[in-house]
């Protein structure tokens, strides 16, 4: 893994269920903490994305 897309935060949903990550190729990705797949498509920024969290009521 290059630094380039590395994971720099991760946060786990409030259920357990899913996690959502900000990575240094200005995305966030939110995974199914079970199977490890993605839930829908990368959030793309246009820089480095920092940190990613839940809402209070579980929405990204």
């Amino acid at each position: 893994m290059s630094s380039s897309s590395s994971v720099l935060s991760a946060q786990f949903s409030g259920d357990g269920i899913s996690v959502v990550t900000a990575s240094a190729d200005n995305t966030a990705r939110l995974w199914d903490v079970k199977t490890g797949n993605p839930l829908g498509e990368f959030m793309r920024h246009g820089d480095t994305v920092m940190s990613a969290q839940f809402n209070a009521d579980g929405r990204v």
